[in-house]
């Protein structure tokens, strides 16, 4: 396949695109435009709040979840990780563990809260001044599983 060629289409971006260094990689002009190149724009995929935006009901939850698996399945991937959308309570996972919305503010401008996701072993972490939490232990659950 062209490296130049996207490979990867979003519904909720406007800008196909291979991986995030590709993002980059289709504008690399940026500041001799003065503009923000469609892969930085608010509906581009670096900071698109799709994933990231609470649902209202349970179906609107299992639609999103459903569209993430197809992604994460596309890519080969086990899960997504996302920030640009402050989790006020901390880190947080969705859709079984297979979204983790990990932007906790930790500039001074927001909330100044210092963190630190982890992926080591199949174990993600989150780690804060105070505590660990165990985000996702690496195991996966069998299907008809009923915990």
């Amino acid at each position: 396949m062209n490296p130049h060629t996207p490979r990867f289409q979003s519904r909720h971006a406007s800008t196909p695109f291979n991986s995030t260094p590709d993002a980059f990689q289709l504008r690399p002009d940026v500041a001799s435009y003065g503009q923000l190149p469609s892969t930085l724009s608010g509906d581009g995929p670096l900071w698109n709040r799709f994933w990231s935006t609470p649902r209202e009901s349970a179906e609107e939850e299992r639609a999103v979840c459903d569209e993430l698996g197809a992604v994460l399945a596309k890519v080969g991937a086990r899960r997504m990780v996302i920030g640009h959308t402050i989790q006020e309570r901390g880190m947080a996972t969705r859709c079984g563990g297979g979204l983790h919305l990990i932007d906790v503010g930790v500039s001074g401008k927001y909330l100044g809260r210092p963190a630190a996701w982890a992926c080591e072993e199949g174990v993600v972490t989150a780690t804060y001044e105070d505590r660990v939490e165990v985000l996702d232990d690496g195991v996966e659950e069998e299907e008809g599983s009923s915990e």
